[in-house]
């Protein structure tokens, strides 16, 4: 297969959530809707846990979403890559390896045409490049095709610096030293080694 990046058909629509009143206690009775470029969250806000049995599983998780918020997550990964980040299918299976490692669900992968595919992940991407938390660039390759690379924003310590994250910042390093390549298939190679039930669906 040559070497491209390969479209894993992002959601570009903008989300809107639901949220009943009785999550924040800032709104009145009813439900809110709010935009999710607004939505800025406390983090006993971001997962609701309606069982002392999964609070206890939570509980011995690396890291939950409950502690860390997708955007954190992705830009902490890109923060500290040490090559350029090369198309969205890369980001997806380097941070399924991540949240894999980590034993927690982030983001809501299933089984894609190219392996883990998470469409939240997407709009995550999409959320932090309106921000200005990442940069998205393009390259034109040898044979004409568009390739994007992904980098830290100029905003991204405005996200970073609120928060002290170093359990994530170190299973993040981990990842990264575990899986130095930038080649899309290699990485995708890796995924299906260590994750093969997540090759069913997979045309690669």
């Amino acid at each position: 297969m040559a070497d491209q990046d390969i479209d894993e058909t992002p959601s570009t629509a903008r989300v809107e959530l639901e949220i009943p009143a009785e999550t924040l206690t800032e709104l009145h009775d009813g439900s809110a809707r709010l935009d999710a470029d607004d939505i800025e969250l406390t983090p006993d806000q971001w997962t609701y846990v309606d069982s002392a049995s999964q609070q206890q599983e939570g509980d011995q998780r690396l890291e939950s979403a409950s502690e860390y918020s997708q955007k954190v997550i992705l830009c902490v990964l890109i923060d500290q890559a040490n090559h350029p980040i090369r198309g969205r299918a890369y980001v997806q299976k380097l941070v399924f390896l991540l949240q894999q490692r980590a034993g927690a669900d982030w983001f809501s992968f299933e089984p894609g045409d190219y392996g883990p595919f998470a469409d939240d992940l997407y709009e995550t991407v999409d959320h932090c490049i309106r921000r200005g938390y990442l940069e998205e660039s393009t390259v034109e390759d040898e044979n004409g095709k568009i390739r994007y690379h992904y980098t830290s924003g100029p905003n991204i310590n405005d996200l970073l610096t609120k928060r002290e994250c170093p359990k994530l910042e170190a299973l993040v390093s981990d990842v990264v030293d575990d899986n130095p390549t930038d080649d899309l298939h290699e990485l995708v190679k890796t995924v299906f080694s260590k994750y093969p039930a997540w090759s069913r669906n997979s045309i690669y």
